[in-house]
Protein backbone atom coordinates (compact mmCIF):
# COMPACT_ATOMS: atom_id res chain seq x y z
CA UNK A 1 0.00 0.00 0.00
CA UNK A 2 1.52 3.40 -0.95
CA UNK A 3 2.29 6.17 1.71
CA UNK A 4 -0.63 7.99 2.19
CA UNK A 5 -3.36 5.81 1.24
CA UNK A 6 -5.54 4.70 3.46
CA UNK A 7 -7.98 1.46 3.02
CA UNK A 8 -10.87 0.19 4.49
CA UNK A 9 -13.94 -2.28 3.60
CA UNK A 10 -17.69 -2.36 4.11
CA UNK A 11 -21.07 -3.17 2.66
CA UNK A 12 -23.31 -0.72 1.05
CA UNK A 13 -27.25 -2.41 2.03
CA UNK A 14 -28.98 -0.88 -1.25
CA UNK A 15 -32.64 -0.55 0.21
CA UNK A 16 -33.48 -0.22 -3.69
CA UNK A 17 -32.77 -3.80 -4.47
CA UNK A 18 -32.99 -5.02 -1.03
CA UNK A 19 -29.23 -6.61 -1.03
CA UNK A 20 -25.64 -6.00 0.42
CA UNK A 21 -22.96 -5.03 -1.84
CA UNK A 22 -19.53 -5.39 -0.23
CA UNK A 23 -17.05 -3.27 -1.36
CA UNK A 24 -12.96 -1.86 -0.73
CA UNK A 25 -12.19 1.76 -0.45
CA UNK A 26 -8.84 3.51 -1.10
CA UNK A 27 -8.92 7.53 -0.26
CA UNK A 28 -5.58 9.87 0.42
CA UNK A 29 -4.50 9.78 3.95
CA UNK A 30 -5.03 13.33 4.05
CA UNK A 31 -8.40 15.51 3.44
CA UNK A 32 -6.04 17.91 1.89
CA UNK A 33 -4.74 15.70 -0.48
CA UNK A 34 -8.14 15.09 -2.11
CA UNK A 35 -8.47 16.28 -5.30
CA UNK A 36 -12.51 16.43 -4.83
CA UNK A 37 -12.83 13.25 -7.61
CA UNK A 38 -14.28 9.78 -7.32
CA UNK A 39 -14.03 6.40 -8.74
CA UNK A 40 -16.37 3.61 -8.56
CA UNK A 41 -14.47 0.31 -9.80
CA UNK A 42 -16.67 -2.66 -11.24
CA UNK A 43 -14.92 -5.76 -12.14
CA UNK A 44 -15.37 -8.54 -14.81
CA UNK A 45 -17.15 -11.55 -14.65
CA UNK A 46 -17.09 -13.67 -11.78
CA UNK A 47 -14.44 -11.83 -10.07
CA UNK A 48 -14.39 -9.26 -7.14
CA UNK A 49 -13.17 -5.99 -5.89
CA UNK A 50 -9.76 -7.64 -5.54
CA UNK A 51 -9.27 -7.03 -8.94
CA UNK A 52 -8.23 -3.55 -8.13
CA UNK A 53 -6.14 -4.40 -5.54
CA UNK A 54 -2.91 -3.13 -7.19
CA UNK A 55 -4.45 -0.26 -9.02
CA UNK A 56 -7.05 1.49 -6.50
CA UNK A 57 -3.86 2.43 -3.95
CA UNK A 58 -2.45 4.07 -7.11
CA UNK A 59 -4.98 5.99 -8.19
CA UNK A 60 -5.92 6.74 -4.46
CA UNK A 61 -2.32 8.21 -4.20
CA UNK A 62 -2.87 10.67 -6.73
CA UNK A 63 -6.10 12.34 -4.21
CA UNK A 64 -8.94 9.76 -5.83
CA UNK A 65 -11.33 8.27 -3.22
CA UNK A 66 -11.84 5.04 -5.11
CA UNK A 67 -14.27 2.25 -4.42
CA UNK A 68 -14.11 -1.04 -5.72
CA UNK A 69 -17.54 -3.26 -5.36
CA UNK A 70 -17.93 -6.89 -5.48
CA UNK A 71 -20.79 -7.76 -7.55
CA UNK A 72 -23.69 -9.50 -6.86
CA UNK A 73 -23.18 -13.20 -5.73
CA UNK A 74 -19.67 -12.34 -6.23
CA UNK A 75 -16.74 -11.71 -3.16
CA UNK A 76 -18.77 -11.00 -0.04
CA UNK A 77 -21.83 -9.47 -1.42
CA UNK A 78 -25.07 -11.15 -1.08
CA UNK A 79 -27.18 -12.93 -4.10
CA UNK A 80 -29.97 -11.66 -5.50
CA UNK A 81 -32.87 -12.19 -4.71
CA UNK A 82 -34.87 -14.69 -7.04
CA UNK A 83 -37.13 -12.23 -8.27
CA UNK A 84 -34.24 -10.32 -9.61
CA UNK A 85 -32.05 -11.36 -12.69
CA UNK A 86 -28.13 -11.85 -12.94
CA UNK A 87 -27.63 -9.60 -16.13
CA UNK A 88 -25.69 -6.83 -17.44
CA UNK A 89 -28.53 -4.79 -17.61
CA UNK A 90 -29.95 -5.38 -14.13
CA UNK A 91 -26.55 -4.42 -12.82
CA UNK A 92 -26.30 -0.88 -14.80
CA UNK A 93 -29.14 -0.06 -13.23
CA UNK A 94 -27.06 -0.82 -9.93
CA UNK A 95 -24.69 2.18 -10.62
CA UNK A 96 -26.59 4.75 -9.27
CA UNK A 97 -27.51 2.70 -5.74
CA UNK A 98 -24.52 2.30 -5.80
CA UNK A 99 -23.52 6.46 -5.89
CA UNK A 100 -26.24 7.25 -3.74
CA UNK A 101 -26.05 5.01 -1.19
CA UNK A 102 -22.62 5.93 -0.47
CA UNK A 103 -23.61 9.66 -0.74
CA UNK A 104 -21.54 10.81 -3.65
CA UNK A 105 -24.15 12.90 -5.22
CA UNK A 106 -22.72 16.01 -4.84
CA UNK A 107 -20.51 15.90 -8.05
CA UNK A 108 -20.25 13.57 -10.76
CA UNK A 109 -18.02 10.44 -10.75
CA UNK A 110 -15.56 8.57 -12.94
CA UNK A 111 -16.51 4.84 -12.98
CA UNK A 112 -13.84 2.79 -14.38
CA UNK A 113 -14.56 -1.38 -15.55
CA UNK A 114 -12.92 -4.52 -16.00
CA UNK A 115 -13.81 -7.25 -19.08
CA UNK A 116 -17.55 -7.48 -18.15
CA UNK A 117 -17.01 -4.86 -15.37
CA UNK A 118 -15.74 -2.14 -18.32
CA UNK A 119 -19.40 -2.79 -20.52
CA UNK A 120 -21.35 -2.35 -17.29
CA UNK A 121 -19.38 1.08 -16.56
CA UNK A 122 -19.51 2.24 -20.52
CA UNK A 123 -23.31 1.39 -20.31
CA UNK A 124 -23.76 3.23 -17.29
CA UNK A 125 -22.13 6.08 -18.35
CA UNK A 126 -24.15 6.59 -21.04
CA UNK A 127 -27.47 5.43 -19.13
CA UNK A 128 -26.89 7.65 -16.20
CA UNK A 129 -24.95 11.29 -17.40
CA UNK A 130 -26.75 12.80 -14.19
CA UNK A 131 -24.14 10.79 -12.53
CA UNK A 132 -20.85 10.15 -14.50
CA UNK A 133 -18.68 11.87 -16.31
CA UNK A 134 -15.15 9.96 -17.54
CA UNK A 135 -15.48 6.17 -17.87
CA UNK A 136 -12.49 4.00 -18.03
CA UNK A 137 -12.89 0.55 -19.77
CA UNK A 138 -9.69 -2.10 -19.30
CA UNK A 139 -9.67 -5.15 -21.27
CA UNK A 140 -13.54 -5.47 -22.96
CA UNK A 141 -13.16 -7.38 -26.35
CA UNK A 142 -16.85 -6.88 -26.93
CA UNK A 143 -16.58 -2.82 -27.45
CA UNK A 144 -12.67 -3.82 -28.67
CA UNK A 145 -14.56 -5.82 -31.15
CA UNK A 146 -17.39 -3.49 -32.32
CA UNK A 147 -15.50 -1.11 -33.24
CA UNK A 148 -16.82 1.48 -30.81
CA UNK A 149 -14.40 4.31 -30.52
CA UNK A 150 -14.94 6.23 -27.14
CA UNK A 151 -12.93 9.03 -25.66
CA UNK A 152 -11.60 8.89 -21.96
CA UNK A 153 -11.32 12.49 -20.04
CA UNK A 154 -9.02 12.81 -17.22
CA UNK A 155 -8.31 16.27 -16.01
CA UNK A 156 -4.97 15.10 -15.71
CA UNK A 157 -2.89 11.58 -15.62
CA UNK A 158 -3.96 9.47 -13.07
CA UNK A 159 -0.44 7.99 -12.87
CA UNK A 160 2.20 6.44 -15.24
CA UNK A 161 0.70 3.41 -14.99
CA UNK A 162 -2.58 4.47 -16.24
CA UNK A 163 -2.34 5.49 -19.88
Amino acid sequence: MPIGVSHYEGDLHLNVKRFRLAYKGWKPAADRDWNGRRVLMYPGWLDNSGSFDNLAPLIAEQGYHVVAVDPPGCGLSEHLAPCLLYSDYEEVGFLPDIVETLGWTDRKVTLMGHSRGGGIVYAGGASFPKYFDVVVVLDNKLLALSGMLFAVKFPQPIHPMVR
